[in-house]
């Protein structure tokens, strides 16, 4: 039956993705939480997890849909997938403060590294780096010009004084890697260690140049990985899949889409990529940003969860669209794909205010 719905939905392509663009005519402004609801036409009940209210009654007596990223409330015929993506965009970028507090980290690491090894120098990747980085990311740091690591311990005493706990370390060979949490935010810090230079800086600048030519890309992947993590096939360590390596996906997705500026287009795209049939050897994504191209999937374990989480989320966002109006009371499409009741606490880093005219 799923299949059957799914070739139906592929045939239907072209009308699903004009229909997922259609644009909700609001105003919206940066703004913090604190004092975001004054001046909204949401009426004074608040939505929670523990009430288990998603929906509000506005001024003018209409119900309105409350979500993480529309907490204010919105009316559902005007909620809109490129919207709705991009609130969702705007509510997990770091703020200030917290990318402040991921630059401080980099700085006490830089000295307890300096500390034995003069010459060495600590340097930012990964998604952070990128502008991409969610709230709960780690900070991946690696440590150049470490020629002797033996010495290596010494430099995680000195971190583990400074509040930060090592949960695993590992040396092999002329490389050496470290996991530490900073015990007073939680932040998880990843730590390599090498005796040259890395390739960071160049694959960083490449990641930002694909960014700068493909901008929707950021939404569609915060939102991937936001639904891969629930379905808990984002962690390396148990078969999933890396962020680099969704990133990697991701792009390949721009790279073949006929409109990849829009951002429902790209996401259908992208979604419909990997709902296809997965090779029996595994899903093979090249290395965009490295010249080896090597796969950045080898180890995966989970590619069939991967394909039935994308084939969900295809047929879950065309049933939604096409039953816009019956059967997804106090819904939107976002909230057909993510369980976001965890996001809930998100909205101290700031939303964006949707001014709806009734």
């Amino acid at each position: 039956k799923l299949q059957f719905l799914y070739l139906i939905g592929s045939f239907r392509y072209t009308q699903t993705t004009v229909n997922m663009s259609d644009a909700l005519s609001v105003s919206t402004h940066r703004t913090s939480t604190q004092g975001s609801s004054s001046g909204s036409d949401c009426g004074e009940s608040s939505s929670s997890p523990k009430s288990g209210k998603y929906t509000i009654r506005g001024a003018n007596g209409k119900t309105l849909l409350v979500t993480p990223w529309f907490p204010q409330g919105v009316g559902k015929a005007r909620v809109g997938l490129r919207h709705e993506m991009y609130a969702l965009g705007c509510l997990m970028q770091l703020t200030d403060a917290e990318g402040a507090s991921r630059h401080a980290l980099r700085s006490v690491v830089q000295q307890a590294v300096a500390s034995v090894w003069p010459e060495a120098t600590v340097k930012i990747y990964g998604s952070f780096a990128y502008g991409l980085s969610l709230p709960d990311s780690a900070l991946d740091l690696v440590a150049e010009g470490c020629v002797d690591l033996s010495e290596m311990d010494g430099v995680l005493n000195s971190l583990a004084s400074s509040g930060l706990e090592v949960a695993c370390s590992v040396v092999d060979g002329s490389t050496g890697f470290a996991k530490l949490t900073e015990t007073s935010t939680g932040i998880e810090v990843t730590l390599s260690f090498v005796a040259g230079r890395s390739t960071v800086r160049q694959c960083v600048a490449e990641v930002r140049h694909a960014l700068a030519r493909f901008p929707k890309a950021r939404e569609v992947f915060a939102l991937a990985r936001l639904i891969l993590r629930q379905a808990r096939c984002c962690d390396v360590g148990t078969g999933g899949m890396s962020s680099f390596a969704i990133l990697n996906m991701v792009f390949k997705a721009c790279e073949t889409c006929p409109r990849p500026f829009d951002t429902p287009v790209l996401l259908m795209h992208f979604l419909r990529m990997y709902a296809d049939d997965i090779p029996a050897d595994g899903l093979v994504v090249q290395d965009m940003f490295n010249k080896d191209g090597a796969n950045v999937m080898e180890g995966c374990t989970r590619t069939p969860q991967l394909r039935a989480v994308m084939m969900n989320a295809v047929l879950s966002l065309e049933k939604w669209l096409f039953n816009k109006g019956t059967g997804f009371r106090g819904r939107t499409p976002l909230s057909s794909l993510l369980a976001y009741d965890g996001l809930w606490g998100a909205e101290r880093r700031g939303t964006v205010v949707y001014a709806v005219t009734q």
